[in-house]
């Protein structure tokens, strides 16, 4: 995968992102860290082309917000999918892949989106993105909110998608997250300052308090 370089200056807090090109093994899971305010959605959004400026990569890649309610912002799951699809969709294919994501769609349609864990939107949301055919899929901060269990089902889902995938990009600050996926991009103050794998990230007490790396699960 090529991500290329970026350069993006916001005036009024005086932050900067800038990013030299990045070359990673397109068959491999990344995991991105780093402090908040360090730069890691920024740089997300500005690949996936969410930013109106940045340098987005060739491929096309989806972004998953960490934030749900700027996925999900309707009164229904059912009003939810015409606006994400206003030219109609597959209901049995969708409902196949929300199974898959342990879901079940007909129940879970007259629902109110209120109604739902964190766990369930996140899920439902991953479901729509791959219903879109992404290739490529950027997860900001998957396991962000879950309780144990929820964050347990999480964690299996994404090393299934890192398996039927292209490219997966997962932004976190949980180590469990991290053991998942092959390479780790550390951010810090705008720029990547550090590139490894997974294995040698995860021995380093130093790297793993540098980047605001949790280490044990905390519940929510």
């Amino acid at each position: 995968m090529q991500f290329p370089a970026q350069h993006i200056p916001f005036i009024k807090s005086g932050f900067m992102l800038r990013t030299a090109e990045v070359n990673l093994d397109p068959t491999a899971g990344i995991a991105m860290v780093g402090q908040n305010g360090s730069g890691k959605s920024t740089w997300a959004k500005a690949v996936a082309g969410v930013l109106k400026t940045g340098n987005r990569t060739a491929e096309k890649w989806l972004y998953v917000p960490q934030s749900m309610e700027q996925f999900f912002f309707a009164e229904t799951l059912a009003e939810q999918l015409g606006y994400l699809f206003p030219d109609g969709y597959d209901r049995e294919r969708l409902g196949d892949l929300f199974a898959q994501f342990r879901l079940d769609s007909s129940k879970l349609a007259s629902y109110p989106l209120r109604w739902l864990s964190g766990g369930e939107r996140r899920r439902a949301a991953l479901a729509c993105a791959l219903y879109l055919e992404a290739s490529y899929l950027i997860l900001d901060e998957p396991t962000i909110g879950l309780g144990p269990n929820e964050a347990l089902v999480m964690l299996d889902l994404l090393n299934t998608l890192q398996a039927r995938l292209a490219g997966l990009v997962v932004i976190t600050h949980a180590l469990d997250v991290i053991n998942g996926r092959r390479f780790v991009l550390g951010f810090e103050a705008g720029g990547i300052v550090y590139q490894g794998v997974s294995e040698e990230f995860s021995k380093s007490r130093n790297l793993i308090q540098k980047f605001g790396v949790r280490t044990i699960r905390q519940p929510i």
